[in-house]
């Protein structure tokens, strides 16, 4: 898997979140870079995406992030996840 997207200097921005928000819609997994010029941490920008995109946070190793966040439309995802016994 690959990176899809950076955050840079600007941080996260909500021309950012928007983009992202597209994304995770089309794919549902994404993984993205966190670069060095990011004004936050790469734990930091976990939290503040995965709050403000309503994603679960994956992972993050180094400098890279993955999130996650089901399809709205239900013929459309590809992955579901056991949350406390129910399929997401």
């Amino acid at each position: 898997m690959t990176a899809i997207m950076q955050v840079g200097k600007e941080g996260v921005t909500p021309a950012l979140l928007a983009t992202l928000g597209d994304a995770l819609e089309a794919r549902e997994l994404i993984k993205l870079s966190v670069l060095e010029t990011c004004p936050l941490e790469v734990k930091e920008a976990l939290e503040v995406l995965s709050t403000e995109l309503k994603a679960v946070p994956v992972a993050a190793i180094g400098r890279k992030v993955i999130l996650f966040r089901p399809s709205s439309d239900k013929s459309r995802r590809n992955i579901s996840l056991k949350l406390g016994g129910k399929t997401s």
